[in-house]
């Protein structure tokens, strides 16, 4: 589990990047992201949560929003 919560989201997409790469160094398979709810981004618009997501998408690796708490962001890691 990391925390890149009221990080910039360059910033939270390159920590986040680090700890995917640290993780599968460690034969992990799935990362914690807490990334908030947006509730402090202007018009409550979650720029991270939705930026992690996009930056995920564009390595074609897997994420979805913790149905239980929506300030975190579940990542499957690929496994070889």
């Amino acid at each position: 589990t990391i925390d890149v919560h009221r990080l910039k989201p360059t910033e939270a997409t390159r920590k986040t990047e680090i700890a995917i790469r640290d993780a599968l160094v460690a034969g992990a398979t799935r990362l914690r992201v807490i990334c908030g709810r947006g509730n402090h981004s202007k018009g409550g618009i979650p720029v991270l949560k939705l930026a992690l997501i996009g930056a995920m998408e564009q390595h074609k690796i897997e994420a979805e929003v913790d149905p239980i708490n929506p300030g975190v962001i579940n990542i499957k890691l690929p496994v070889s």
